[in-house]
């Protein structure tokens, strides 16, 4: 999976992806990672606001075939 973080502040807008092994080393490999569990955790690198939200997607990088062009 590929995680963003997204800041939802008007005059801020920032995102990053987040790096899902460094957060199960910081929560802990049984921590739950569903955006209730994360979001009160978070707050935004850039602004330092706390009105975050998270975009869950699969990585293309890491599952065959995902996002790729087929070709035929």
């Amino acid at each position: 999976m590929k995680l963003v973080a997204d800041c939802r502040r008007p005059s801020c807008h920032h995102n990053q992806r987040l790096d899902l092994e460094k957060v199960k080393a910081k929560l802990g490999p049984d921590a739950p990672a569903m955006a209730d569990d994360l979001i009160p955790r978070m707050r935004c690198a850039k602004c330092g606001g706390k009105d975050v939200g998270l975009i869950y997607s699969p990585d293309p990088d890491k599952v065959s075939g995902m996002g790729r062009r087929v070709r035929g």
